[in-house]
């Protein structure tokens, strides 16, 4: 069960780091824009691709994220919990954030 946990919580801040954010020095900003997505006047995003329109989408992007994640830990369980937990920790402190009121 803390298995499941562990990659539910990487899983979703790898895939918001994908879809949402800058990154720094706004390396994923500048990735999903070489990848193909754009703004629309209304700051909307756009996908001219593919890939590009995953990018712009959470939900669908959480579904290629997970599907890999667990291949991966079908595979390797160890090696993925280990990889894993950092971002399972990351996403553990912005959602523990969000609940003291402070995001």
């Amino acid at each position: 069960m803390t298995d499941l946990l562990i990659l539910s919580l990487a899983v979703w801040r790898i895939t918001s780091l994908l879809t949402n954010e800058y990154g720094p020095w706004h390396v994923l900003e500048s990735m999903r824009r070489r990848v193909g997505v754009s703004y629309d006047e209304n700051l909307q995003r756009t996908g001219s691709n593919v890939v590009a329109e995953a990018l712009t989408c959470m939900w669908c992007t959480s579904v290629w994220i997970g599907l890999i994640v667990g291949i991966l830990y079908g595979l390797w369980p160890v090696v993925t919990i280990m990889v894993a937990v950092p971002f399972a920790v990351m996403g553990g402190a912005l959602v523990a954030n969000r609940v003291v009121g402070n995001g």
